[in-house]
């Protein structure tokens, strides 16, 4: 991070052969193709998993984007603090890939690398099968998606402004 005031990063996670289990790859491009505040730093995770802690020093809030199985409707879009997620998430599946989001966060506190504000945007996938590109429920979610991501850095932007 550059180190300013109000660093965001957003870092999509996901798998993206696995159709919707890339929702946060997905929403991190379409966020690239955008012009953004200088303090906003996008991140394709993929399944970096452990490998993203490094990738926390100096951000002051971070945007997690990824596929969550809440057993909501299909694209069905939240917004959530860490400590939300095992309330909407059955407890054997915080991520429907690899390594937890939940594991990350919490080996970031215990290196000392937690950014103070961290946010998860979830998107209930409708598939979860081999192959590319998001299901149209997904598809059509993914502008509710960007707006969700952006409203969250413009907070950041606010509350670093002088």
């Amino acid at each position: 991070m550059d180190g300013s005031k109000g660093a965001v990063l957003v870092v999509g996670v996901g798998n993206e052969a696995l159709r919707d289990e890339g929702v946060g790859i997905y929403a991190v491009r379409a966020l690239a193709g955008r012009e953004l505040p200088a303090h906003v730093h996008l991140l394709d995770g993929g399944t970096g998993g452990f490998t993203l802690v490094a990738r926390l020093e100096g951000v002051e809030r971070l945007i997690l984007v990824d596929a969550m199985a809440m057993g909501r409707p299909a694209g069905a879009v939240v917004a959530v603090r860490p400590a939300e997620v095992r309330s909407l998430v059955p407890a054997d599946r915080s991520s429907l890939h690899g390594t937890g989001i939940l594991d990350v966060l919490e080996l970031a506190g215990a290196l000392g690398l937690l950014p103070p504000e961290v946010y998860i945007v979830g998107v209930q996938p409708a598939e979860v099968t081999w192959g590319f590109g998001l299901s149209p429920a997904v598809q059509r979610a993914l502008p509710q998606v960007i707006d969700t991501i952006l409203a969250i850095a413009r907070q950041a932007a606010t509350a670093a402004a002088p």
